[in-house]
């Protein structure tokens, strides 16, 4: 009885190690065809794209999943190719995590191309899923940076008001684009038609008013210079003389180019300030996303 006993105990422990065997063969077959995210994504991080790539089509040929798809997006979302980035997150199952950083880097990708549009459109549909607290407050910093961008300060005051400042993952960005609220509303626009008319009364003087009070004193001197040569030819050759003609044509040429270029050089400084707001947005949204996905 002791040795049936005994021999039946030896086959099952054997028994069991065969199954323990087969299944970490089984394992480790499957894990070899799925990608290192985490290595996967230092390739990427790190601008090895093609390194990054060859990782993930060896995956791939066992199986595509939404790891393989939301990495090869990421991947052109660093290369800052949009359109590839989208088509494989389009793909995405929807209301899972991948989902969630794909719709935020989406967006992130639309703002970067100036389609405001798109890209509220992509965080609506982002707060429609299942958001945890901190994802909501990365929803509400984007809502800010896009009332900011469209320099709608009424709704992003409003917005504002209600930031706490007490959450790692956002709270310097809270700081930041409060910070850029207040600075955007006190920088007052450059009139481009009070601008036009200053260089008409004065030459150069609206080119001052816009901020480019180089370009606005030559102007002011061109155009002194060339209207004293006008008045001398007028006092010494007469008024239908061809030194006249040719100065006063000189003259004219100059103050009306200098009306038009004070008008467009108000609109130059406008645009260069609105740019350096949205980069500053986008930028701020860039960090406050790549921190929170990136910690997950």
């Amino acid at each position: 009885m002791f040795l049936i006993s005994s021999f039946n105990f030896n086959s099952l422990k054997y028994f069991l190690y065969l199954i323990l065997f087969t299944q970490s063969i089984f394992v480790f077959g499957q894990n070899k065809n799925k990608p290192d995210i985490l290595f996967v994504k230092y390739l990427i991080d790190n601008e090895k794209y093609n390194d990054a790539f060859y990782e993930m089509e060896k995956a791939e040929k066992q199986t595509l999943n939404d790891t393989i798809l939301y990495l090869k997006g990421y991947c052109f979302y660093k290369k800052n190719e949009s359109d590839s980035a989208l088509f494989y997150w389009q793909m995405l199952q929807q209301k899972t995590q991948l989902n969630k950083s794909s719709l935020l880097l989406s967006s992130l990708l639309f703002l970067n191309e100036k389609d405001l549009l798109n890209a509220r459109k992509t965080i609506d549909e982002y707060s429609k899923l299942s958001l945890s607290d901190n994802e909501i407050l990365l929803q509400k910093l984007f809502e800010v940076g896009f009332c900011l961008a469209q320099q709608k300060y009424v709704r992003a005051d409003s917005l504002i008001s209600n930031f706490k400042y007490d959450n790692y993952y956002v709270s310097d960005e809270e700081n930041e684009l409060k910070m850029l609220c207040g600075r955007m509303k006190k920088n007052k626009q450059k009139s481009p038609f009070i601008a036009a008319t200053l260089s008409t009364l004065i030459p150069g003087l609206g080119k001052i008013y816009a901020g480019k009070n180089g370009g606005g004193f030559g102007a002011g001197i061109i155009c002194a210079l060339l209207g004293a040569v006008a008045v001398e030819s007028a006092i010494k050759a007469g008024v239908v003389s061809a030194p006249f003609f040719l100065s006063a044509g000189l003259f004219s040429a100059f103050y009306i180019g200098n009306i038009v270029g004070s008008y467009y050089s108000a609109k130059q400084k406008n645009n260069e300030k609105y740019r350096e707001d949205y980069n500053y947005i986008l930028r701020t949204l860039v960090v406050a996303t790549e921190r929170q996905f990136g910690s997950n």
